[in-house]
């Protein structure tokens, strides 16, 4: 997949993206699990790696993954370590994946 199919079928993933960030707010009441840290402290001031699967490559592959850790409820899909996970985490993991340098280059 090249660079502008990469980033083509990102884009595409941007409308199950809203849904998820709405989704979330409609969730249940998350769960606040922070080791060393109170419920809404940040713990972790390191940034997030969005090579989600970790197969060496931040790649179109990694969102989708992220997404379907985040709706599964995996807390390593909790990219701002605030000890639950909502819509922010989505918006700051497609942040970070945006940033990241592209597959391939």
């Amino acid at each position: 997949m090249n660079a502008r199919t990469n980033i083509s079928a990102a884009r595409s993933a941007l409308s199950l993206i809203a849904v998820a960030v709405l989704a979330g707010s409609a969730m249940a009441e998350p769960t606040h699990i922070v080791p060393g840290g109170a419920a809404g402290e940040t713990v972790d001031s390191k940034p997030y790696n969005p090579d989600y699967n970790h197969d060496g490559k931040v790649e179109t592959q990694d969102i989708f993954d992220f997404l379907t850790g985040w709706f599964a409820g995996k807390m390593d899909a909790d990219v701002n370590a605030n000890g639950y996970l909502d819509g922010l985490d989505i918006l700051e993991y497609i942040n970070a994946w945006f940033a990241a340098p592209v597959a391939g280059k």
